[in-house]
């Protein structure tokens, strides 16, 4: 399979990056800016179809709140994995959204995903300072 093959990690031979358990499992982001006080919540769900990852974003604080984002695999090179990123939908309430800049600066820029392994412990770490930790 295409897709199998292109979300592929890196160093972890077979294992993929969107694997059906990651995909499937339930995985909360936060974003957190100290000096404005302010945090962000939001539930996150991968889907893969053929090529790309679809990532879809919905806030528990706000039913109006809806991204998704298509992630398109550009390149792999050593222990990084890079996409090109899409905005596909976005609705808002109108509330300034720290995760309106990131998508926008995600959208202009790669989105790379770093792989580590420890023991059992496979990580993805993104620039931005996100963890991913799933076995």
């Amino acid at each position: 399979m295409l897709t199998a093959t292109l979300l592929k990690l890196p160093p972890f031979g077979n294992k993929l990056l969107f694997s059906r358990d990651f995909t499937g499992s339930n995985l909360q982001l936060g974003y957190y800016d100290l000096l404005a006080h302010q945090r962000e919540i939001y539930d996150t769900r991968f889907a893969v179809q053929e090529k790309t990852a679809i990532m879809t974003l919905t806030s528990p604080n706000d039913n109006r709140f809806i991204a998704k984002v298509s992630l398109e695999q550009k390149s792999v090179s050593g222990n990084t994995v890079s996409f090109n990123s899409h905005q596909i939908y976005y609705n808002d309430s109108g509330s300034t959204r720290m995760i309106k800049n990131i998508l926008g600066y995600a959208q202009n820029n790669d989105v790379r995903f770093e792989t580590l392994e420890f023991g059992d412990e496979q990580l993805l770490i993104t620039p931005s300072g996100q963890i991913f930790n799933y076995h």
